[in-house]
């Protein structure tokens, strides 16, 4: 009997040493996959890389057309505030002269309507009547005109003003 219980007790401790050698290799095991995941992985894949650039890229692409329609939109306007300066030149010249004929865009004022990117600032004038305008484009591109008139009418236009005589169209 003696024999018997001593017999259990080693099959119970061998099972013990079994279970735990099952563990601890089991632990192993994992502790050196994670080793070997670690090591593979020191960097990024190309493709990462690649998704990445294309992120920034569009962003840069979103951005810019953002703040290049800012610059055309400040564009115009400084164009079309200069415009109106004609506007009150031709006012100026009518009441020291009591008409509108002669009048030309002064000097400084084709100069700036120049730097501020637009061309041709073209003025036809009658006894009464006036009419100015610009090509707000600018490079003869002839797509956007602003035009102010004797009626104290200023307006952006798609069409070139230059058969209208008298008024903005």
């Amino acid at each position: 009997m003696n024999n018997i219980n001593n017999f259990k007790k080693q099959t119970k401790s061998s099972e013990l040493v079994c279970k735990d050698n099952n563990i601890i290799n089991n632990n192993l095991s994992k502790v050196n996959f994670m080793k070997k995941s670690l090591n593979m992985k020191k960097g990024f894949t190309l493709i990462e890389l690649l998704v990445v650039v294309a992120i920034i890229g569009t962003l840069t692409a979103i951005v810019l057309i953002g703040v290049n329609n800012g610059r055309r939109a400040g564009r115009e306007s400084a164009i079309q505030q200069s415009m109106n300066q004609v506007l009150t030149e031709a006012e100026l010249h009518r009441a020291q002269n009591q008409e509108y004929t002669g009048f030309a865009i002064p000097t400084n004022i084709i100069e700036k309507i120049e730097q501020q990117g637009a061309t041709d600032p073209t003025v036809r004038s009658s006894d009464t009547t006036f009419i100015a305008y610009t090509d707000m484009d600018g490079a003869g591109a002839g797509t956007k005109y602003y035009c102010v008139d004797s009626n104290q009418n200023s307006k952006t236009l798609t069409t070139n003003p230059r058969t209208s005589v008298t008024t903005c169209p």
